[in-house]
């Protein structure tokens, strides 16, 4: 499992997620609620990025009831996973999709957060 540390680390992720589904799709809740699996797969844009890194889908699953990046990290089973510029940065693309924004958008929403990390 790879620690995801720096922002230019999260957002490396990122763009290959969204490349996944491209940068104009949107994110579509389930039964109101975003959910980081389902049927068995990754499903929001976090959850493409952490399964990419070797999360399974049962731990996904797990942080399906905790929300927020940065309430996964605080959780004990996470949180030697993400570093606190990775936190921000997947913060801010989740906010964007968690919006109903797209995915390219949500892209952009984390480079903008990662830029006020230094290099």
């Amino acid at each position: 499992m790879t620690r995801i540390e720096t922002a230019q680390q999260a957002l490396e992720l990122l763009e290959k997620a969204v490349a996944t589904r491209g940068e104009d799709y949107v994110y579509r809740r389930h039964e109101g609620f975003c959910t980081y699996t389902h049927d068995g797969e990754p499903d929001c844009l976090i959850g493409v990025v952490l399964h990419s890194v070797g999360w399974t889908i049962e731990e996904l699953r797990q942080c399906d009831n905790m929300g927020s990046v940065p309430s996964v990290a605080e959780d004990p089973t996470f949180a030697d996973r993400l570093g606190n510029e990775a936190i921000g940065v997947l913060d801010a693309a989740q906010a964007a999709q968690d919006d109903s924004l797209s995915w390219g958008v949500a892209l952009q929403k984390a480079r903008d957060r990662a830029s006020e990390y230094p290099n």
